[in-house]
């Protein structure tokens, strides 16, 4: 089962259970593919932007994370066999959980700064 907190959904298929997820490395295999910004990739899930062949990309970039012998015909299959509204619903929480919202009141936190030597070069 795939870690919400990390940003995993699970599908199943065919009894062969998959996990999502949409790191930085998907994004941007998604991005480079379509020639189109992260902005525009979650307008693909709705309205006249609705392409199969863009959603078994976004699939397949979802995959690779975790299943990286994956093609992009073994997404298009998957994609059969959960069916497009299934795959548009776990792609859709995949994207959520890549992207979350800050907790109300809380500044989204910042990396921290290595500690120096203390000492002058």
């Amino acid at each position: 089962m795939g870690n919400p907190i990390r940003g995993e959904v699970t599908v199943v298929a065919d009894g062969v259970s998959y996990t999502l997820r949409l790191g930085m490395n998907a994004i941007v295999e998604i991005e480079t593919a379509l020639d189109i910004g992260i902005a525009q990739v979650t307008e693909l899930f709705q309205g006249e932007g609705l392409k199969v062949g863009n959603m078994r990309l976004v699939l397949w970039a979802a995959l690779r994370e975790r299943h990286t012998d994956l093609t992009l015909e073994d997404a298009g299959d998957i994609m059969g066999q959960i069916g497009l509204a299934e795959t548009i619903a776990k792609l859709g929480e995949a994207m959520q959980a890549a992207f979350p919202e800050p907790a109300a009141g809380k500044k989204p936190s910042r990396p921290q700064k290595k500690s120096g030597t203390g000492k002058a070069s």
